[in-house]
Protein backbone atom coordinates (compact mmCIF):
# COMPACT_ATOMS: atom_id res chain seq x y z
CA UNK A 1 0.00 0.00 0.00
CA UNK A 2 1.29 3.46 -0.94
CA UNK A 3 2.33 5.32 2.23
CA UNK A 4 0.88 8.61 0.99
CA UNK A 5 -2.49 6.98 0.30
CA UNK A 6 -2.41 5.38 3.74
CA UNK A 7 -1.83 8.80 5.31
CA UNK A 8 -4.72 10.31 3.36
CA UNK A 9 -7.07 7.48 4.30
CA UNK A 10 -5.99 7.77 7.94
CA UNK A 11 -6.74 11.51 7.90
CA UNK A 12 -10.16 10.84 6.38
CA UNK A 13 -10.94 8.28 9.07
CA UNK A 14 -9.70 10.64 11.80
CA UNK A 15 -11.99 13.44 10.60
CA UNK A 16 -14.98 11.06 10.24
CA UNK A 17 -14.79 9.94 13.85
CA UNK A 18 -13.85 13.40 15.09
CA UNK A 19 -17.14 14.72 13.66
CA UNK A 20 -19.38 12.03 15.15
CA UNK A 21 -17.32 11.71 18.35
CA UNK A 22 -18.17 15.30 19.23
CA UNK A 23 -21.88 14.58 19.55
CA UNK A 24 -22.70 10.85 19.73
CA UNK A 25 -21.36 10.16 23.27
CA UNK A 26 -23.36 12.97 24.89
CA UNK A 27 -26.52 13.23 22.79
CA UNK A 28 -28.59 11.16 25.25
CA UNK A 29 -27.30 13.28 28.16
CA UNK A 30 -28.10 16.43 26.18
CA UNK A 31 -31.65 15.29 25.47
CA UNK A 32 -32.40 13.99 28.95
CA UNK A 33 -30.54 16.40 31.22
CA UNK A 34 -30.52 19.61 29.16
CA UNK A 35 -33.84 19.39 27.28
CA UNK A 36 -35.45 17.30 30.06
CA UNK A 37 -36.97 14.61 27.85
CA UNK A 38 -38.01 11.29 29.40
CA UNK A 39 -36.11 8.06 28.80
CA UNK A 40 -38.70 6.90 26.28
CA UNK A 41 -38.69 10.26 24.46
CA UNK A 42 -34.90 10.18 24.31
CA UNK A 43 -35.00 6.62 22.99
CA UNK A 44 -37.52 7.59 20.30
CA UNK A 45 -35.34 10.48 19.12
CA UNK A 46 -32.23 8.31 18.99
CA UNK A 47 -34.23 5.63 17.17
CA UNK A 48 -34.84 8.05 14.29
CA UNK A 49 -31.20 7.59 13.35
CA UNK A 50 -31.99 3.92 12.84
CA UNK A 51 -35.02 4.74 10.70
CA UNK A 52 -32.71 6.87 8.56
CA UNK A 53 -30.40 3.88 8.26
CA UNK A 54 -33.06 2.02 6.29
CA UNK A 55 -33.12 4.81 3.74
CA UNK A 56 -29.63 6.25 3.40
CA UNK A 57 -27.49 3.09 3.14
CA UNK A 58 -29.89 1.54 0.64
CA UNK A 59 -29.77 4.66 -1.52
CA UNK A 60 -25.98 4.72 -1.23
CA UNK A 61 -25.77 1.08 -2.24
CA UNK A 62 -27.47 2.01 -5.51
CA UNK A 63 -25.44 5.14 -6.30
CA UNK A 64 -22.02 4.83 -4.61
CA UNK A 65 -19.48 4.10 -7.37
CA UNK A 66 -22.37 3.55 -9.81
CA UNK A 67 -23.62 7.09 -10.35
CA UNK A 68 -21.43 9.16 -8.02
CA UNK A 69 -17.93 8.30 -6.77
CA UNK A 70 -17.92 7.28 -3.10
CA UNK A 71 -15.56 10.16 -2.28
CA UNK A 72 -17.96 12.74 -3.73
CA UNK A 73 -20.93 11.16 -1.96
CA UNK A 74 -18.97 11.47 1.29
CA UNK A 75 -18.67 15.22 0.66
CA UNK A 76 -22.40 15.60 0.07
CA UNK A 77 -23.26 13.60 3.20
CA UNK A 78 -21.13 15.72 5.51
CA UNK A 79 -22.24 19.01 3.97
CA UNK A 80 -25.87 18.11 4.66
CA UNK A 81 -25.01 16.78 8.13
CA UNK A 82 -23.36 20.10 9.03
CA UNK A 83 -26.48 22.02 7.99
CA UNK A 84 -28.98 19.82 9.84
CA UNK A 85 -27.05 19.57 13.11
CA UNK A 86 -26.60 23.35 13.14
CA UNK A 87 -30.34 23.93 12.75
CA UNK A 88 -31.02 21.32 15.44
CA UNK A 89 -28.83 23.32 17.83
CA UNK A 90 -31.43 26.11 17.86
CA UNK A 91 -34.41 23.83 18.59
CA UNK A 92 -35.88 22.65 21.91
CA UNK A 93 -39.31 21.29 20.92
CA UNK A 94 -39.65 17.50 20.88
CA UNK A 95 -41.25 17.37 17.41
CA UNK A 96 -38.65 19.59 15.75
CA UNK A 97 -35.81 17.65 17.39
CA UNK A 98 -37.17 14.35 16.04
CA UNK A 99 -37.47 15.66 12.47
CA UNK A 100 -34.08 17.36 12.40
CA UNK A 101 -32.27 14.44 14.03
CA UNK A 102 -33.87 12.20 11.39
CA UNK A 103 -32.57 14.42 8.57
CA UNK A 104 -29.15 14.63 10.21
CA UNK A 105 -29.04 10.84 10.49
CA UNK A 106 -30.06 10.37 6.85
CA UNK A 107 -27.07 12.52 5.90
CA UNK A 108 -24.47 11.16 8.33
CA UNK A 109 -25.33 7.44 8.49
CA UNK A 110 -24.05 6.39 5.04
CA UNK A 111 -20.77 8.26 5.53
CA UNK A 112 -19.45 5.56 7.87
CA UNK A 113 -19.90 2.80 5.32
CA UNK A 114 -18.53 5.12 2.62
CA UNK A 115 -15.34 5.64 4.63
CA UNK A 116 -14.94 1.87 4.95
CA UNK A 117 -15.66 1.36 1.26
CA UNK A 118 -13.18 4.03 0.15
CA UNK A 119 -10.51 2.57 2.41
CA UNK A 120 -10.97 -0.98 1.12
CA UNK A 121 -11.00 0.20 -2.49
CA UNK A 122 -7.44 1.43 -1.98
CA UNK A 123 -6.23 -1.39 0.30
CA UNK A 124 -7.92 -4.54 -1.01
CA UNK A 125 -4.63 -6.44 -1.24
CA UNK A 126 -3.67 -5.59 2.35
CA UNK A 127 -7.08 -5.54 4.02
CA UNK A 128 -5.70 -7.15 7.18
CA UNK A 129 -3.94 -3.78 7.67
CA UNK A 130 -7.32 -2.04 7.85
CA UNK A 131 -6.96 -1.78 11.63
CA UNK A 132 -3.86 0.40 11.17
CA UNK A 133 -6.03 2.96 9.36
CA UNK A 134 -9.19 2.47 11.43
CA UNK A 135 -7.26 3.24 14.63
CA UNK A 136 -7.05 6.87 13.48
CA UNK A 137 -10.82 6.99 13.74
CA UNK A 138 -10.49 6.04 17.40
CA UNK A 139 -7.88 8.75 17.88
CA UNK A 140 -10.24 11.23 16.23
CA UNK A 141 -13.07 10.21 18.57
CA UNK A 142 -10.80 10.68 21.60
CA UNK A 143 -9.52 14.03 20.32
CA UNK A 144 -13.06 15.36 19.88
CA UNK A 145 -14.07 14.38 23.40
CA UNK A 146 -10.95 15.72 25.08
CA UNK A 147 -10.78 18.97 23.15
CA UNK A 148 -14.44 19.76 23.73
CA UNK A 149 -14.35 18.77 27.40
CA UNK A 150 -11.03 20.24 28.49
CA UNK A 151 -10.92 23.33 26.27
CA UNK A 152 -14.59 24.27 26.41
CA UNK A 153 -16.63 22.59 29.14
CA UNK A 154 -13.95 22.75 31.83
CA UNK A 155 -13.27 26.46 31.17
CA UNK A 156 -16.89 27.42 31.87
CA UNK A 157 -17.81 29.34 35.00
CA UNK A 158 -18.58 27.00 37.89
CA UNK A 159 -22.04 25.49 37.50
CA UNK A 160 -22.36 26.63 33.88
CA UNK A 161 -21.02 23.58 32.07
CA UNK A 162 -24.57 22.38 31.32
CA UNK A 163 -25.23 25.55 29.32
CA UNK A 164 -22.24 24.74 27.12
CA UNK A 165 -23.20 21.11 26.50
CA UNK A 166 -25.29 21.96 23.37
CA UNK A 167 -22.19 23.50 21.80
CA UNK A 168 -21.08 19.96 21.00
CA UNK A 169 -23.56 20.10 18.11
CA UNK A 170 -21.84 23.12 16.58
CA UNK A 171 -18.45 21.51 17.23
CA UNK A 172 -19.63 18.49 15.22
CA UNK A 173 -21.03 20.68 12.42
CA UNK A 174 -17.70 22.45 11.94
CA UNK A 175 -15.91 19.09 11.87
CA UNK A 176 -18.29 17.74 9.22
CA UNK A 177 -17.73 20.83 7.09
CA UNK A 178 -13.95 20.32 7.26
CA UNK A 179 -14.30 16.67 6.22
CA UNK A 180 -16.65 17.61 3.37
CA UNK A 181 -13.97 19.93 1.99
CA UNK A 182 -11.21 17.36 2.56
CA UNK A 183 -13.19 14.61 0.83
CA UNK A 184 -13.29 16.68 -2.36
CA UNK A 185 -9.49 16.39 -2.54
CA UNK A 186 -9.40 12.59 -2.21
CA UNK A 187 -8.41 10.57 -5.28
CA UNK A 188 -11.30 8.69 -6.81
CA UNK A 189 -11.42 4.96 -6.16
CA UNK A 190 -10.46 2.91 -9.19
CA UNK A 191 -13.60 0.85 -9.64
CA UNK A 192 -14.27 -0.88 -12.93
CA UNK A 193 -17.85 -2.00 -13.41
CA UNK A 194 -18.13 -4.13 -16.54
CA UNK A 195 -21.37 -4.93 -18.32
CA UNK A 196 -24.66 -3.06 -18.17
CA UNK A 197 -25.53 -1.05 -15.07
CA UNK A 198 -27.96 -2.95 -12.86
CA UNK A 199 -30.73 -1.26 -10.95
CA UNK A 200 -30.54 -3.87 -8.18
CA UNK A 201 -27.03 -4.54 -6.75
CA UNK A 202 -27.28 -8.31 -7.26
CA UNK A 203 -23.55 -8.86 -6.60
CA UNK A 204 -23.88 -7.35 -3.13
CA UNK A 205 -27.05 -9.30 -2.36
CA UNK A 206 -25.32 -12.56 -3.36
CA UNK A 207 -22.59 -11.90 -0.77
CA UNK A 208 -25.13 -11.06 1.95
CA UNK A 209 -26.97 -14.37 1.36
CA UNK A 210 -23.96 -16.57 2.13
CA UNK A 211 -24.64 -18.68 5.29
CA UNK A 212 -21.62 -17.41 7.24
CA UNK A 213 -22.47 -13.80 6.37
CA UNK A 214 -26.09 -14.31 7.44
CA UNK A 215 -24.92 -15.63 10.81
CA UNK A 216 -22.62 -12.65 11.28
CA UNK A 217 -25.46 -10.30 10.35
CA UNK A 218 -27.66 -11.86 13.03
CA UNK A 219 -24.96 -11.59 15.67
CA UNK A 220 -24.07 -8.10 14.43
CA UNK A 221 -27.70 -7.06 14.88
CA UNK A 222 -27.77 -8.41 18.44
CA UNK A 223 -24.52 -6.69 19.40
CA UNK A 224 -25.63 -3.44 17.77
CA UNK A 225 -28.80 -3.78 19.84
CA UNK A 226 -26.82 -4.11 23.08
CA UNK A 227 -24.36 -1.37 22.10
CA UNK A 228 -27.25 1.13 22.02
CA UNK A 229 -27.79 0.36 25.73
CA UNK A 230 -24.20 1.46 26.34
CA UNK A 231 -24.29 4.62 24.22
CA UNK A 232 -27.74 5.53 25.54
CA UNK A 233 -27.03 5.01 29.23
CA UNK A 234 -23.28 5.44 29.77
CA UNK A 235 -23.21 9.26 30.12
CA UNK A 236 -26.40 9.20 32.26
CA UNK A 237 -24.89 6.36 34.31
CA UNK A 238 -21.69 8.32 35.00
CA UNK A 239 -23.73 11.43 35.83
CA UNK A 240 -25.72 9.41 38.37
CA UNK A 241 -22.45 8.20 39.92
CA UNK A 242 -21.38 11.80 40.51
CA UNK A 243 -19.14 12.48 37.49
CA UNK A 244 -19.07 16.13 36.35
CA UNK A 245 -20.12 17.04 32.81
CA UNK A 246 -16.57 18.14 31.98
CA UNK A 247 -15.12 14.70 32.76
CA UNK A 248 -17.84 12.42 31.35
CA UNK A 249 -16.55 12.52 27.75
CA UNK A 250 -12.88 12.03 28.72
CA UNK A 251 -13.88 9.16 31.02
CA UNK A 252 -15.79 7.44 28.23
CA UNK A 253 -12.76 7.78 25.94
CA UNK A 254 -11.00 5.21 28.13
CA UNK A 255 -12.83 2.76 25.89
CA UNK A 256 -11.35 4.40 22.81
CA UNK A 257 -7.85 4.41 24.31
CA UNK A 258 -8.07 0.66 24.88
CA UNK A 259 -9.45 0.39 21.35
CA UNK A 260 -6.22 1.88 19.98
CA UNK A 261 -4.19 -0.87 21.64
CA UNK A 262 -6.65 -3.50 20.38
CA UNK A 263 -6.46 -2.13 16.82
CA UNK A 264 -2.68 -2.37 16.78
CA UNK A 265 -2.76 -6.06 17.66
CA UNK A 266 -5.82 -6.89 15.54
CA UNK A 267 -3.85 -7.65 12.36
CA UNK A 268 -1.42 -10.15 13.93
CA UNK A 269 -4.27 -11.71 15.91
CA UNK A 270 -6.29 -12.29 12.74
CA UNK A 271 -3.30 -13.86 11.02
CA UNK A 272 -2.46 -16.07 14.00
CA UNK A 273 -5.87 -16.98 15.48
CA UNK A 274 -8.24 -16.57 12.56
CA UNK A 275 -11.58 -14.80 12.38
CA UNK A 276 -13.60 -17.14 14.60
CA UNK A 277 -11.39 -16.84 17.68
CA UNK A 278 -10.93 -13.07 17.27
CA UNK A 279 -14.68 -12.54 16.89
CA UNK A 280 -15.31 -14.69 19.98
CA UNK A 281 -12.71 -12.66 21.88
CA UNK A 282 -14.54 -9.46 20.97
CA UNK A 283 -17.87 -10.88 22.14
CA UNK A 284 -16.31 -12.00 25.42
CA UNK A 285 -15.07 -8.44 26.00
CA UNK A 286 -18.62 -7.26 25.26
CA UNK A 287 -19.98 -9.58 27.95
CA UNK A 288 -17.34 -8.47 30.47
CA UNK A 289 -18.17 -4.82 29.75
CA UNK A 290 -21.81 -5.06 30.83
CA UNK A 291 -21.11 -7.51 33.64
CA UNK A 292 -18.60 -5.08 35.17
CA UNK A 293 -20.98 -2.11 34.88
CA UNK A 294 -23.52 -4.01 36.97
CA UNK A 295 -21.28 -3.50 40.02
CA UNK A 296 -21.53 0.30 40.08
CA UNK A 297 -20.68 0.44 43.80
CA UNK A 298 -17.13 -0.66 42.95
CA UNK A 299 -15.40 2.16 41.04
CA UNK A 300 -12.75 -0.14 39.60
CA UNK A 301 -15.45 -2.24 37.92
CA UNK A 302 -16.95 0.87 36.32
CA UNK A 303 -13.61 1.67 34.69
CA UNK A 304 -13.10 -1.98 33.68
CA UNK A 305 -16.46 -1.92 31.95
CA UNK A 306 -15.62 1.24 30.03
CA UNK A 307 -12.17 -0.13 29.18
CA UNK A 308 -13.69 -3.26 27.63
CA UNK A 309 -15.49 -1.17 25.03
CA UNK A 310 -12.23 -0.95 23.05
CA UNK A 311 -11.41 -4.65 22.58
CA UNK A 312 -15.12 -5.41 22.15
CA UNK A 313 -15.38 -3.03 19.21
CA UNK A 314 -12.01 -3.81 17.61
CA UNK A 315 -12.12 -7.60 17.89
CA UNK A 316 -15.76 -7.95 16.91
CA UNK A 317 -16.97 -5.12 14.68
CA UNK A 318 -13.68 -4.27 12.96
CA UNK A 319 -12.84 -7.94 12.42
CA UNK A 320 -16.38 -8.48 11.12
CA UNK A 321 -16.00 -5.62 8.62
CA UNK A 322 -12.71 -7.10 7.37
CA UNK A 323 -14.38 -10.50 7.04
CA UNK A 324 -17.27 -9.04 5.04
CA UNK A 325 -14.84 -7.29 2.74
CA UNK A 326 -12.93 -10.52 2.20
CA UNK A 327 -16.14 -11.90 0.71
CA UNK A 328 -16.59 -8.90 -1.61
CA UNK A 329 -15.13 -7.69 -4.90
CA UNK A 330 -15.03 -4.26 -6.52
CA UNK A 331 -18.60 -4.58 -7.82
CA UNK A 332 -20.16 -5.69 -4.54
CA UNK A 333 -18.03 -3.85 -1.97
CA UNK A 334 -19.97 -0.59 -1.51
CA UNK A 335 -23.30 -2.42 -1.49
CA UNK A 336 -22.15 -5.03 1.04
CA UNK A 337 -20.98 -2.39 3.51
CA UNK A 338 -24.16 -0.39 3.02
CA UNK A 339 -26.43 -3.41 3.43
CA UNK A 340 -24.64 -4.35 6.64
CA UNK A 341 -25.13 -0.76 7.79
CA UNK A 342 -28.88 -1.25 7.31
CA UNK A 343 -28.78 -4.25 9.65
CA UNK A 344 -26.31 -2.71 12.07
CA UNK A 345 -27.20 0.99 12.21
CA UNK A 346 -30.74 0.36 11.00
CA UNK A 347 -32.45 -2.54 12.73
CA UNK A 348 -29.91 -2.88 15.55
CA UNK A 349 -29.91 0.80 16.49
CA UNK A 350 -33.66 1.18 16.01
CA UNK A 351 -34.70 -1.60 18.37
CA UNK A 352 -31.72 -1.03 20.66
CA UNK A 353 -32.52 2.66 21.17
CA UNK A 354 -36.23 2.03 21.69
CA UNK A 355 -35.69 -0.80 24.15
CA UNK A 356 -32.88 1.03 25.98
CA UNK A 357 -35.17 4.02 26.56
CA UNK A 358 -38.03 1.76 27.61
CA UNK A 359 -35.76 -0.26 29.92
CA UNK A 360 -34.52 2.91 31.59
CA UNK A 361 -38.09 3.97 32.33
CA UNK A 362 -38.99 0.48 33.57
CA UNK A 363 -35.99 0.35 35.91
CA UNK A 364 -36.51 3.91 37.19
CA UNK A 365 -38.15 4.40 40.57
CA UNK A 366 -38.57 7.85 42.12
CA UNK A 367 -36.24 9.38 39.49
CA UNK A 368 -33.50 6.86 40.33
CA UNK A 369 -32.40 4.29 37.74
CA UNK A 370 -31.65 0.74 38.87
CA UNK A 371 -28.57 0.42 36.67
CA UNK A 372 -27.54 -3.10 37.81
CA UNK A 373 -30.88 -4.42 36.50
CA UNK A 374 -30.52 -2.28 33.36
CA UNK A 375 -27.07 -3.69 32.48
CA UNK A 376 -28.19 -7.31 32.96
CA UNK A 377 -30.19 -7.07 29.71
CA UNK A 378 -27.24 -6.42 27.32
CA UNK A 379 -24.99 -8.75 29.35
CA UNK A 380 -27.40 -11.65 28.75
CA UNK A 381 -27.65 -10.97 25.01
CA UNK A 382 -23.85 -10.79 24.74
CA UNK A 383 -23.57 -14.20 26.37
CA UNK A 384 -26.01 -15.62 23.80
CA UNK A 385 -23.85 -14.22 20.98
CA UNK A 386 -20.77 -15.96 22.37
CA UNK A 387 -22.62 -19.27 22.20
CA UNK A 388 -23.71 -18.58 18.59
CA UNK A 389 -20.23 -17.69 17.31
CA UNK A 390 -18.54 -20.62 19.07
CA UNK A 391 -21.04 -23.25 17.94
CA UNK A 392 -22.11 -22.09 14.46
CA UNK A 393 -19.40 -19.98 12.82
CA UNK A 394 -16.98 -21.89 10.56
CA UNK A 395 -13.35 -22.02 11.56
CA UNK A 396 -11.11 -20.08 9.17
CA UNK A 397 -7.63 -18.69 9.57
CA UNK A 398 -7.27 -17.31 6.07
CA UNK A 399 -7.68 -13.69 5.03
CA UNK A 400 -8.79 -14.14 1.48
CA UNK A 401 -7.69 -11.76 -1.32
CA UNK A 402 -10.37 -9.63 -2.91
CA UNK A 403 -12.23 -11.34 -5.75
CA UNK A 404 -11.53 -9.85 -9.15
CA UNK A 405 -9.97 -6.69 -7.67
Amino acid sequence: MNRFIKMRLSAMTFLQYFAIGAVYPIVSLYLKEYLHFSGSQTGIILATSAIAAFISPLVSAFIADRIIAAERLLTIGHLLAAVFITVLFFQTAFTYIIVLYLFYSIAINPTMALVYSITFHHTSETRHKFGDIRVWGTIGWIAAGWIFSFFWLSTAVAGKTSSRLPHALIFSAISSLILAIYAMTLPRSKVTLTGPKKIIPADSIAVMLKPDVILLCIIGFLISFTTRFYYFAAPIYLKALGFKNSVILPTLTIGQISEIAAMFILSPLLLKLGFKKVLALGLFAEFIRYSALIFSDVTAFVFIGIFCHGPAFAFFFTALIIYLDSKSDAKSRSGVHQFFAIINIGFGHLFGSLFAGLAMDIFTTQNKVNFPAFWIVPASISLLCIVLIVTLFPKTNKIEPALND
